[in-house]
C-alpha cells in the first residue's frame, strides 16, 4: 500500500555519536532521533540547577526520566518529585520547568508532533503570574 509518504528505512543511533548543546531554558540536549512526526532527545540538568519557565505551542513533550530525581513543575499540577522511571506528560501550551535536587538528572523527551517540530514556537517568556516570579528565582 503506497500513501505516499515518504519511507524510512530501520537503522540505529549510537548514543557516541550524538552532539549536546546547551539550551536557554538551562539544560543540556542532544537529539537521538527526529522525524516529520515525533523527535526523540537526551536532556540533561546539572544538580542544583532550576530550568526556566517555558511552553512549547503546538507540540505535546513526554519526558522519560532515566537518572536522579528533580521536583517538575507543569501546568497547574502541584509541584511533584520525579526519579528513574516516571513520565511526565506535558500538553503543547502548557508552562513547564524542572528542578534537580540531590543529583544531576536526565530524562528521555519525546516530542510528538501535532503538525511538525519545526512550526512549534519554544518560548522562554511567562505564561502567567506565577512563572513570572519563578523565572526570577532562577
Amino acid at each position: 500500500m503506497n500513501t505516499g509518504a515518504r519511507a524510512t528505512k530501520p537503522r540505529i543511533v549510537k548514543a557516541n555519536t550524538l552532539h549536546e548543546v546547551k539550551t536557554p531554558e538551562r539544560c543540556f540536549i542532544a537529539e537521538n532521533w527526529s522525524s516529520e512526526k515525533v523527535s526523540i532527545a537526551r536532556a540533561r540538568v546539572k544538580k542544583g540547577i532550576t530550568t526556566s519557565a517555558h511552553h512549547l505551542e503546538g507540540v505535546d513533550e513526554i519526558y522519560l526520566i532515566t537518572k536522579g530525581n528533580a521536583q517538575v513543575d507543569v501546568g497547574d499540577v502541584a509541584p511533584t518529585v520525579v526519579t528513574a522511571g516516571d513520565v511526565v506528560f506535558i500538553p503543547a501550551g502548557v508552562s513547564q520547568r524542572i528542578l534537580t535536587l540531590e543529583e544531576p538528572t536526565s530524562c528521555f523527551t519525546v516530542y510528538a508532533r501535532l503538525d511538525s517540530l519545526k512550526n512549534a514556537i519554544v518560548t522562554t517568556a511567562p505564561r502567567n503570574e506565577s512563572d513570572a516570579a519563578n523565572l526570577d528565582e532562577s
